[in-house]
């Protein structure tokens, strides 16, 4: 999830922003991935699903004693009987309006049709930074390019639903 400022939408559908106001992850109940990872057609992956307690950036997110102990998973309600129903999620995010953060997308929409762009960021726990490239072998999270003017922050509601 990305908040963003002044942002353009172009003709091609395609977003572009000054910078972001925040960077970050939201997550699913393990029970209910595990319930959705074994109906049609994800019951077919065979890659391997990496769980909530196995996810360092969730960990890090719910650990009391070194992480923000907040709990990132998203609160949800069936729409009918079950999954093939509707889910409704909702979560609350703080969001700091003052912080300014920068990332680089792992590629560009062109005329010719999608570039990968070699000097992609991947952004990691808490707004952390890794700037050396979106190879799928180093997710180094030991950049860091975030800055703020003021440590007030904004409470948003951020309600996610699913039709």
């Amino acid at each position: 999830m990305i908040v963003h400022e002044n942002g353009t939408i172009f003709d091609n559908g395609t977003f572009s922003s000054d910078g972001q106001q925040y960077i970050g992850q939201v997550f699913f109940d393990q029970d209910l991935i595990t319930a959705v990872e074994a109906t049609s057609p994800y019951v077919t992956n065979t890659i391997a699903i990496t769980e909530n307690e196995d996810d360092r950036v969730f960990t890090a997110g719910v650990e009391p004693d070194s992480g923000t102990g907040v709990d990132p998973t998203l609160e949800y309600v069936y729409l009918g009987d079950g999954l093939s129903d509707g889910l409704l999620f909702w979560g609350t995010v703080g969001v700091d309006l003052t912080a300014s953060y920068e990332s680089s997308p792992g590629g560009y929409l062109t005329e010719a049709g999608g570039v990968v762009n070699p000097n992609a960021t991947a952004i990691g726990v808490n707004g952390v930074s890794s700037s050396s490239g979106m190879n799928g072998t180093d997710t180094g999270f030991d950049g860091g390019n975030s800055t703020s003017t003021d440590s007030s922050t904004t409470q948003l509601l951020c309600t996610c639903t699913s039709i």
